[in-house]
């Protein structure tokens, strides 16, 4: 569970696909400093495993029906910066709402007023 809150941003250093597979990594922020291996990890909103990780770097994997729903690619996730959050612990204060990070369902943008 996440409480929907960004933490920090950072930036995407490697992007690419992997038979049907998107592994990427990004910088690894200094305050995520109690990190492991397999950790939930929201990025850019969406429920992510941590694979790995370095001093430096952290690295996921979009699976086949992540794919099919979301329109990630390497050129996407190096364009701008990536929203991250780390997930909440049992007894940490939250301070926005509780959201799971997995993509319910798809919406069609119809109108947009800017």
């Amino acid at each position: 569970m996440f409480a929907g809150i960004v933490e920090t941003h950072s930036k995407c250093i490697t992007a690419e696909n992997q038979n049907e597979i998107l592994r990427f990594s990004v910088q690894r922020p200094g305050l995520f400093d109690d990190i492991k291996n397999g950790d939930s990890i929201a990025v850019n909103g969406v429920c992510l495993t941590l694979e790995k990780f370095t001093d430096t770097e952290m690295q996921f994997c979009l699976g086949v029906e992540s794919l099919k729903i979301l329109s990630w690619t390497p050129e996407f996730l190096k364009t701008k910066p990536l929203n991250l959050e780390r997930s909440l612990r049992l007894g940490d204060r939250i301070h926005g709402h509780l959201v799971s990070g997995h993509v319910d369902s798809v919406g069609k943008i119809i109108r947009s007023v800017m």
